[in-house]
């Protein structure tokens, strides 16, 4: 593989990913706006609220912050109300 090819790849697999962090985060926000808005059962909120914590990490981690940062700031117990 030549360097120009692994750029590319390497290029195309950035993609792939930011397109996984926003696929997540408008799962788990219309989510969690179903479950506010429907007063379902708050159990369904937990998981979701994971997916939206893991996309925001994974962006995170995408603008250039490291994966230890971008985990402390977003998967701690002291959640911040967004």
């Amino acid at each position: 593989m030549t360097d120009k090819e692994l750029i590319k790849h390497q290029q195309e697999k950035i993609e792939r990913i930011k397109q996984l962090q926003k696929e997540l985060h408008k799962i788990s926000v219309f989510g969690l706006m179903t479950v506010n808005f429907l007063e379902l059962d708050d159990e369904l909120e937990t998981p979701l609220k994971a997916i939206h914590d893991v996309s925001h990490t994974i962006k995170d981690v995408l603008d250039g912050m490291s994966p230890r940062e971008a985990i402390e700031k977003n998967m701690t117990e002291e959640d911040d109300e967004e």
